[in-house]
């Protein structure tokens, strides 16, 4: 193990490259860091950056709280009106570099240093998170695993995982996301993986980058500071869009993967080592289903529904056996995963109704995916409530287009929309089933004036009578959208209106 914190300050400023405002004495110490005053803990390092707000305002906060030192931009006022107040003597140390963001990122990277921990970055289109949580509790058994938060998988959210490092972690499982070139170069350079994971290319994300090639490459940035481990690969049909294999291939190359790294391949391609046979759906309970490794088989139950939590599985097997996780333990392991929250989350309500809440986000490959779990369920009324699927560039209108026709060809017995370009995906729908509703909002989300407000609360406030009137016993309700819409208020609206109408209560 590394040296357990807190660490010296004065070993750190170096690698941030800043200087100090006030002289240090050299003892100072700190342990982690954060960029957020509600969560500061005494003795953390406090570095503000700049987003919708700047961050320095929120200094004098982080005196109170105990901050161990401040990193601040050159020439900020906030901080310069904090060093000119009649508090200097008592304020702990001021480092000043030339950007606050840059530095967070060179702390990050210093810290993930001091510690003996090995490192697995996941990156891909689709299924980042689940196959995250999959191989974070195959690895559990082996050692304390220390993972990213929800979708904590951005420039802030990768370094502040690695802030939660401490000398009992042996695995740190990274998710590393995207919104254009040199996103995951950026974030794999700090985070200096042992081993790097790429779930799937699809078409997520196509919008930003314009072809699948493209896409391909930006994944391919894992290996950019990739330390000689595995580097697991999708092959084949359904985990890689066939011109995207071959780029992928190529920019791995391109990239220099460190002499001495392993390749493994998990997919249906001929070249894959890791494959999935004899797939089984069971609706809503999940699947059964035979993982295959080279001339090693096991039968496992998956209790999650879908065929995507199958491949996000065989993705995560891909890693753990290769670091020597036996089959037989993987598929024990496996039948007792549990869902990720707002991901294919089955929910028993009141009624009883079934929600099936995937919330959280949607890419084109995922809602395919969600509305033919939804033809699985058992249940008198099929209903999907979809939202816009966004980030798909000029492939936008015929995606959202072939989304109606599917729900159309899979008997949804209702579909209702939400948002700019799901409108095309009712009106299609429409043509086959005038069992339809669309809620539209005037503006597409890339031209909102206020996109964290983009699906106002009013559009909200008229769905719910629709609900009410659709909703009764043995319906099954999928709830599925961008993350720019927060569908989850939806999700919340039909809880409560099942608990108030259905919900047993108590007698007296």
């Amino acid at each position: 193990m590394g040296p357990a914190p807190p660490f010296r300050l004065a070993e750190l400023i170096p690698a941030l490259e800043g200087r100090p405002l006030i002289p240090l004495r050299g003892e100072e110490t700190f342990a982690g860091f954060t960029t957020d005053t509600r969560t500061l803990r005494r003795g953390e390092i406090f570095i503000p950056v700049k987003g919708r707000r700047d961050g320095h305002q929120f200094l004098p906060q982080a005196v109170e709280k105990g901050a161990a030192a401040l990193l601040v931009e050159r020439g900020n006022p906030y901080a310069e009106e904090l060093l000119a107040g009649p508090a200097r003597e008592t304020l702990p140390p001021i480092i000043e570099v030339e950007f606050t963001q840059q530095a967070l990122y060179r702390l990050a990277s210093w810290y993930r240093d001091q510690f003996q921990v090995e490192v697995i970055a996941i990156t891909g289109s689709v299924g980042k998170t689940t196959t995250k949580e999959f191989l974070a509790e195959l690895l559990s058994r082996r050692g304390k695993v220390l993972k990213s938060q929800k979708s904590y998988n951005n420039e802030l959210g990768v370094p502040l995982t690695i802030a939660r490092l401490t000398p009992e972690h042996d695995y740190l499982v990274l998710e590393m996301g995207m919104r254009g070139l040199g996103e995951i170069r950026l974030l794999s350079a700090l985070a200096k993986p042992d081993h790097a994971l790429i779930t799937t290319v699809r078409e997520s994300h196509i919008g930003r980058l314009g072809d699948p090639r493209a896409l391909a490459r930006a994944k391919a940035e894992v290996v950019a500071g990739l330390r000689g481990g595995y580097l697991a690969l999708p092959t084949g049909p359904n985990f890689i869009l066939e011109p995207a294999e071959r780029e992928l291939e190529a920019s791995v190359e391109r990239e220099r993967p460190p002499q001495g790294f392993r390749l493994v391949r998990f997919g249906s391609g001929a070249k894959a080592s890791y494959r999935l046979e004899n797939y089984l759906p069971r609706g809503l309970e999940g699947s059964s289903l035979v993982i295959r490794a080279e001339d090693e088989r096991v039968a496992v139950e998956l209790p999650l529904p879908g065929s995507a939590a199958a491949m996000n599985l065989l993705a995560a097997v891909s890693i753990a056996h290769s670091l020597g996780i036996p089959l037989v333990e993987i598929a024990e392991r496996a039948s007792r995963f549990r869902p990720v929250p707002q991901r294919l989350e089955v929910k028993r309500l009141p009624g009883p109704l079934t929600l099936i809440d995937d919330s959280y986000n949607a890419s084109f490959v995922s809602t395919r995916e969600a509305l033919k779990v939804l033809k699985q369920a058992e249940g008198s009324l099929r209903i999907a409530i979809l939202g816009d699927m966004l980030e798909l560039g000029e492939l936008s209108d015929r995606a959202h287009q072939v989304i109606g026709e599917l729900a159309a060809d899979l008997g949804i017995d209702w579909l209702i929309t939400v948002g700019y370009y799901s409108s095309v995906t009712a009106n299609r729908f429409g043509e086959h089933n005038p069992q339809v509703m669309s809620f539209n909002v005037p503006v597409p989300y890339e031209e909102a004036e206020d996109p964290e407000n983009w699906i106002p609360e009013q559009t909200l406030i008229e769905l719910r009578p629709v609900l009410a009137d659709l909703l009764r016993p043995g319906a099954v309700v999928l709830v599925k959208g961008s993350r720019a819409l927060r569908l989850e208020r939806v999700v919340e609206m039909i809880e409560a209106q099942a608990r108030s109408r259905w919900a047993e209560r108590p007698e007296g």
